[in-house]
């Protein structure tokens, strides 16, 4: 019995011990800095692994990575912090930087400054920001409608209209862009190629005709699943099969 009672009170102080994710984040940021890359991969990993999640992580897990010369884990996490945090221009520089180390180089999306200026106002809120915005500026028309229908005066009830009409005007912009944001970030799905080769194949079975060869690091979307191959489009528009092991997604 006292032996159980000592073995208790052990694991007691080691839990009390153990490090906060908070102690281990800095702790791969220490090895980061004292240029430790493999030591930082596996010290950020260990923070992700205990269920934290947060754009810094990623990054910082990316950059390791990237210093490492493993184009694809490097994409795959600077994909990962974007999405959690799609305003952050240090992960973007870092991407399209990884980017030009890869043996596949897609270009971009034309369309000019207008495009530019779109995809820079698109990011400019998260999917949660944009709900909370169109959240409030919802209720604030209600608010508003509530109060046009109390007051009888034309002065107070012009005023309330005007205002109206330009919460309306917001919510019909909110409405489609939040649309959209939802859509993207739960029915669109993208995977990153970890695999040095891959070979697309014009249907899910070994021996099907050879469509094209893309390597690690290439920013795949994802369609249908057919047992154990992957259907994927590039962004130059070509598709074809590729194996499930060969990428993760974002």
């Amino acid at each position: 019995m006292k032996t159980a009672r000592l073995i208790s009170a052990f694991l007691m102080l080691a839990a009390m011990l153990k490090a906060s994710p908070e102690q281990d984040f800095k702790n791969a940021n220490a090895l980061y800095k004292k240029g430790d890359y493999s030591g930082a991969v596996q010290a950020y990993r260990g923070v992700l692994a205990s269920g934290v999640e947060d754009w810094r992580i990623y990054f910082n897990l990316g950059n390791a990575y990237y210093k490492e010369k493993s184009w694809g884990p490097a994409v795959l996490n600077l994909e990962r912090a974007l999405k959690l945090n799609p305003k952050n221009s240090r992960a973007r520089e870092n991407l399209e930087f990884v980017r030009l180390q890869l043996k596949d180089r897609f270009p971009e999306e034309s369309g000019g400054a207008t495009a530019r200026l779109a995809g820079s106002l698109y990011n400019l809120l998260s999917v949660r920001e944009t709900s909370a915005v169109f959240l409030g500026v919802f209720l604030l028309l209600q608010l508003l409608w509530t109060i046009y229908l109390m007051k009888k005066e034309p002065g107070p009830r012009t005023v309330v209209t005007l205002a109206s009409s330009i919460l309306l005007a917001i919510l019909l912009i909110l409405g489609p862009l939040l649309a959209v944001k939802l859509y993207r970030a739960h029915g669109v799905e993208y995977g990153v190629l970890m695999a040095p080769t891959v070979t697309a194949k014009s249907a899910p079975q070994g021996d099907a005709t050879n469509l094209f060869v893309v390597h690690e690091g290439a920013k795949v979307r994802l369609f249908e699943q057919v047992e154990g191959w992957r259907r994927v489009a590039l962004p130059n528009g070509m598709t074809g099969f590729i194996p499930l092991d060969s990428f993760e997604k974002i």
